[in-house]
């Protein structure tokens, strides 16, 4: 088996636990032939898998509720860090250009992905919106995974809606400025809510990870936003399949059991197969 990394993070916004903020973890990277079937078996919504994967490879922080509790950008910037532990830095990514369809192969760095700490992260921001002559006080907080999660679930699945019900779970009160007059989320006008949630993403920049890229073909340009959980989690299927492809092969030709292969060294292994299939161990 070959021994997993690890290393010491610092996180983009850190958890707030009973006022204190905590910014410092350790991540480690998955190991060959972890048994992943709660986070691959697809029985779980795709916050949910995030959640459990980082609850497996992420410490001192104890329970889904510690994770669910992250800011979007602190929970991605662990995906970035347990991805770089696992499979290294670089990351090969294959698009295809919406302007002439031609394939566009380049690599990713998961060191230039990841944005450095926020100096003043607080778990809760009071700022002030001008909308339509108007100003208002906004009390708010960044999204977190459970946030999502809810917002998500009481959306019906539908973009448009689950981004309102995010944005009003996150706003704690509003205030017009000038009469201290509550507002109800039913008289918001419509700008006040855009203006919140771009407010949130510079405020969590590392929630959403957009690619400016151009086609070597035709030249075009246009971004894309970047998912590192699916990036990451199709990384780990195909690990898994590959893995398990090994052991079989090597069950049926030597008859070994799979406690045994799994005890092997990655280098053993690989020299077996490659006898098998007609390579010398020094070829």
């Amino acid at each position: 088996m070959r021994r997993v990394a690890e290393a010491e993070v610092t996180l983009p916004n850190g958890c707030w636990q009973g006022g204190t903020l905590h910014r410092e973890a350790r991540v480690r990277g998955i190991e060959e032939g972890e048994d992943l079937e709660a986070e691959l078996s697809g029985e779980l919504a795709p916050i949910a898998r995030t959640t459990a994967l980082l609850a497996r490879c992420v410490t001192p922080f104890a329970g889904a509720d510690a994770f669910e509790d992250m800011t979007m950008g602190d929970r991605e910037a662990l995906l970035l860090h347990i991805r770089r532990m696992t499979f290294g830095d670089r990351l090969n990514c294959l698009l295809s250009c919406p302007a002439c369809s031609g394939r566009m192969d380049f690599q990713l760095n998961t060191e230039t992905l990841i944005v450095p700490a926020a100096a003043g992260a607080r778990p809760q921001y009071d700022e002030d919106f001008l909308v339509d002559g108007i100003t208002f006080r906004v009390k708010f907080r960044v999204p977190t995974g459970r946030d999502v999660q809810q917002a998500v679930a009481n959306s019906a699945a539908v973009p448009d809606s689950a981004v309102h019900a995010l944005i009003a779970r996150c706003l704690e009160s509003v205030h017009q400025a000038d009469t201290k007059e509550e507002v109800p989320s039913t008289k918001w006008p419509a700008g006040l809510a855009r203006q919140v949630a771009a407010r949130m993403s510079e405020l969590d920049p590392q929630a959403e990870t957009k690619l400016h890229v151009e086609c070597p073909a035709c030249r075009h340009a246009f971004s894309v936003f970047f998912d590192i959980a699916d990036f990451l989690f199709r990384e780990l299927r195909e690990q898994e399949r590959r893995f398990y492809e090994e052991v079989h092969q090597l069950a049926l030709a030597y008859h070994w059991g799979e406690a045994e292969i799994l005890r092997m060294t990655v280098r053993k292994r690989q020299l077996y197969l490659d006898m098998l299939n007609g390579g010398g161990v020094y070829e």
